[in-house]
């Protein structure tokens, strides 16, 4: 199968129900940018030959402004489709002929409905939620949201995170400066 060929059965098959909740596509995937700043968007990486995988990820772009026609250029808060479920890891899904892909994206259509959109997507109402669900990974990210929606105790605790995480990289001076003036400042101002 050609990488059009799979873009087309997507497309074919499941843009009627994303059309539905309001969901735009291109380029492979269908995304939906919330008026209340969160961007939805699910993403259908082909990888040439048999099989695909599904990244389903919420976008906060707390920072700045977005074009709600224009897709997000990724999610910090992100899962995959394994086939049943969501994970963190990515898995492939494997499929032998056209039937057999069109299984799969119909099985995920009905885990969208079913699961994805109300337990996923839905359960990030507030920049608040949205940071409780990010990795620790994402802890500057927390810290930032966190700050600027004034939920300071939480603040407070990620900034602490923030120091832990990046206490071996103080040699670089952008992320000595940002831990100096931002974090430690925000905690000497609220401990």
């Amino acid at each position: 199968m050609k990488e059009d060929q799979f873009s087309d059965l997507v497309k074919k098959l499941l843009s009627d129900t994303f059309e539905q909740l309001g969901y735009k596509f291109s380029d492979d995937c269908f995304f939906l940018n919330r008026s209340n700043g969160f961007s939805n968007v699910v993403s259908f990486d082909f990888d040439g030959n048999k099989s695909f995988r599904v990244f389903v990820g919420v976008d906060y772009p707390y920072d700045q402004e977005f074009d709600k026609d224009v897709p997000p250029e990724g999610a910090r808060l992100c899962r995959y489709f394994t086939g049943g479920s969501l994970s963190e890891n990515p898995k492939d899904i494997f499929f032998k002929n056209e039937q057999q892909l069109i299984q799969h994206l119909e099985r995920f259509k009905g885990f969208f409905v079913n699961v994805i959109k109300p337990d996923f997507f839905d359960a990030v109402k507030t920049p608040e939620d949205y940071a409780d669900s990010l990795p620790e990974t994402e802890c500057i990210v927390k810290f930032e949201i966190y700050k600027n929606e004034k939920v300071n105790k939480k603040a407070i605790d990620e900034a602490k995170v923030v120091i832990d995480s990046y206490k071996n990289m103080l040699d670089i001076p952008k992320i000595k400066r940002f831990i100096d003036n931002e974090v430690k400042a925000f905690l000497s101002a609220n401990t």
